[in-house]
């Protein structure tokens, strides 16, 4: 099949399930630092709120996030690429806290670094 269409969040099972497969295939390990693989997801920092001098330090619906989008300039999710669509701070440290936002698109991206495939 060659189309292409949206799978909205049943995109989420299928990238899951490959993700897991290449766990039991040993080419990734559930706790591989994978920043040397993905360096614009190594880059990001986690955000601290606003500067000393009012402005974001770095809109899925957290506040901080909507004014890092309006002191950019540009809505925070548009880009052609993961890292320019998804290339913003984390809301928290990794393995801290659970939030509904781009983590399954950030392990899409390691699939296609792995596999060499496209999703």
């Amino acid at each position: 099949m060659s189309s292409i269409m949206a799978l909205a969040s049943m995109s989420k099972v299928l990238t899951t399930i490959a993700a897991l497969q290449l766990v039991e295939k040993r080419l990734v390990d559930l706790e591989t630092d994978v920043s040397s693989l993905t360096p614009t997801l190594a880059s990001q920092g986690i955000l601290q709120g606003l500067d000393a001098a009012g402005r974001p330090r770095y809109d899925m619906s957290n506040p901080d996030l909507a004014r890092f989008k309006a002191y950019r300039g540009r809505n925070i999710n548009s880009g052609s690429t993961i890292g320019e669509r998804f290339g913003y701070p984390l809301t928290f440290e990794p393995d801290t806290a659970w939030k509904y936002g781009t983590g399954i698109d950030w392990v899409g991206q390691l699939l296609e670094l792995l596999t060499g495939q496209t999703l």
